[in-house]
C-alpha cells in the first residue's frame, strides 16, 4: 500500500525557500526522488514523512516514488508561493456568485487552486490541484482568484492557493484539539 496525502497530487505547488514536506501512508520503505535528491524513509505505524531541501521558484518538475514493487510519479509540479485562504462565507464566496466579470481571460497555468473539502470527520478524500482556466475561474474563491492574479503579476512565480473555508464556521473547526485546549476552547461549542 502506498498513498500520498491528497494535497500531494499532479499540478501541486510547493512553497519556495522552504523544505518540501512529503507525507502519506505506506507499508514498505518509500524512496522519493526530486530535483536530483533521493531520500528513503521507513514508515512508522503505516505513515511516512520526508523533506526535500528548499528550492527556488521554477518548474515544471517531476517527483518519483518507489514503495516495494510499486512506483508512482507526480508531474507538472512547481515551486513558487503557496497561500492559504481560510475563513467563513466571505472567503467561500465564488467568482461565479458575483456580478463582476473579469476584464480579460483569466487562464494562467501557473496560478493553481486546491480546495480542501468540507468534512465532518477525518475521512480520506480525493482532490487535486487545478490551473486557473476560463472554464473553472467561476468556481474559485473570488478573493483567492484575485489574490492569485495579483501575486502572479507582482512576483512572477507560480502561485498555489489552498482554499479551506466554510460559511458560519467557528474558529474551533480550524484548530487542532491541542490548540483548542491551549485557549480553553471546547470544540463542541
Amino acid at each position: 500500500m502506498f498513498k500520498l496525502a491528497p494535497i500531494l497530487s499532479d499540478g501541486a505547488v510547493f512553497q519556495r525557500g522552504r523544505e518540501i514536506r512529503i507525507f502519506g501512508s505506506a507499508d514498505a520503505p518509500v524512496t522519493a526522488t526530486f530535483l536530483g535528491t533521493t531520500l528513503t524513509v521507513t514508515p512508522v505505524d503505516g505513515s511516512f514523512e520526508l523533506s526535500f531541501p528548499p528550492q527556488s521558484a521554477g518548474g515544471p518538475y517531476v517527483m518519483e516514488f518507489t514503495c516495494g514493487i510499486r512506483t508512482h510519479t507526480l508531474s507538472d509540479l512547481y515551486i513558487g508561493d503557496v497561500i492559504l485562504v481560510s475563513g467563513q462565507s466571505n472567503m467561500q464566496f465564488t467568482l461565479s456568485e458575483t456580478e463582476y466579470q473579469l476584464p480579460d481571460d483569466p487562464t494562467d497555468s501557473l496560478a493553481r487552486f486546491f480546495h480542501v473539502p468540507r468534512l465532518e470527520c477525518d475521512n480520506p478524500f480525493d482532490n487535486c490541484w487545478s490551473s486557473m482556466t476560463q472554464e473553472n475561474a467561476g468556481n474559485w474563491s473570488a478573493i483567492g482568484l484575485h489574490l492569485a492574479r495579483a501575486l502572479r503579476r507582482e512576483r512572477q512565480v507560480p502561485i498555489g492557493i489552498v482554499g479551506c473555508y466554510q460559511g458560519a464556521a467557528v474558529i474551533q473547526s480550524f484548530l487542532s484539539p491541542t490548540e483548542n485546549a491551549k485557549f480553553h476552547i471546547d470544540p463542541a461549542d
